[in-house]
């Protein structure tokens, strides 16, 4: 009898185990979800979204092997995002 409880136990706690880490798995695709989205609105606030896909992601590169190249460019690239989420919200008052 002892050893049944103790299985039962087990088991549970094997199950506990379980829940959490199919919570913490639907936290991890609910976050990557919600970072592909933003990206996504970079490409439309920058209006580059009529742009095809392959030009996109050359454009990507692109920019970063500049970034690995230049740390300039970093701050560069920095600066000029920094005034157009200025310019974003100047627009929407």
């Amino acid at each position: 009898m002892e050893t049944q409880r103790k299985i039962k136990f087990e088991e549970a706690k094997l199950n506990r185990l379980k829940l959490l880490q199919s919570k913490k798995h639907f936290q991890e695709r609910r976050q990557a979800t919600r970072k592909k989205i933003e990206l996504g609105g970079l490409v439309i606030k920058a209006k580059i979204d009529h742009l095809p896909k392959d030009i996109l992601l050359g454009a990507f590169v692109h920019i970063a092997e500049q970034l690995e190249l230049d740390q300039n460019c970093e701050i560069f690239f920095k600066q000029k995002g920094s005034l157009a989420f200025l310019e974003t919200k100047d627009n929407k008052k």
